[in-house]
């Protein structure tokens, strides 16, 4: 083979292997580009599942008319307020509050008016446990608050101080003011008898102060 055949020949395989190396080079460059767009896709996708879930989770645990929390987040938050008992020996106090004579407000001025007083009491039931613990709307006109890290003697004097707070509150629906009083049901939690039973003292102990004039 002559000199200009061979020179031919390397000439023509080197630029086949300049080819393919930026073949090669383009290729893997396009594969890494697509792989880190779906991966960025992805991960965008999944922030959005996982905020959507958070939505979802917080609808879930918030009463749509109050924007209180709702019986099923409190019965979780319950639990673990009861497990910080048993850890670190945390007291905390149920009170359960009922809006007196509730119905009379609804078929006196409207469920619109009943609406309002739900809403506005619970405005005034967020300010006031803010630092002391939580409140949820327990159903209906009922409420139930946990005060945490207090003993019940400092929760009797707190219950004095918000049933002063309502009673001093303007309730005023179209130009008409509506007077609203709340009985409460107050119990500190006791390992001996647990957290259901607890409750259910808080309950009787509302139903009493019902019965005896609210």
């Amino acid at each position: 083979v002559g000199l200009r055949e061979r020179f031919s020949y390397y000439m023509s395989t080197a630029c086949y292997l300049h080819i393919l190396v930026i073949n090669m080079i383009y290729f893997t460059a396009t594969s890494i580009t697509i792989a880190r767009f779906y991966c960025l896709k992805f991960s965008h996708s999944e922030d959005k599942i996982m905020q959507y879930s958070k939505k979802l989770e917080a609808l879930a645990s918030v009463d749509a008319l109050t924007g209180l929390f709702n019986r099923r987040h409190m019965n979780k938050h319950l639990e673990e307020l009861e497990r910080d008992y048993f850890n670190a020996s945390q007291p905390f106090s149920i009170v359960i509050g009922d809006i007196d004579f509730f119905k009379k407000i609804n078929d006196t001025y409207g469920h619109d008016a009943g609406d309002y007083v739900l809403t506005e009491i619970s405005k005034l039931f967020l300010r006031f446990m803010k630092g002391k613990g939580e409140v949820a709307r327990w159903g209906g006109e009922e409420f139930l608050f946990s005060f945490e890290g207090d003993n019940a003697d400092f929760v009797f004097v707190e219950l004095h101080n918000l049933r002063t707070l309502i009673k001093s509150h303007e309730f005023k629906y179209k130009d008409t003011l509506i007077q609203v009083t709340v009985t409460f049901g107050l119990e500190e939690y006791d390992s001996g008898i647990g957290l259901e039973n607890t409750i259910t003292r808080a309950d009787a102990k509302l139903y009493t102060g019902k019965v005896e004039g609210r």
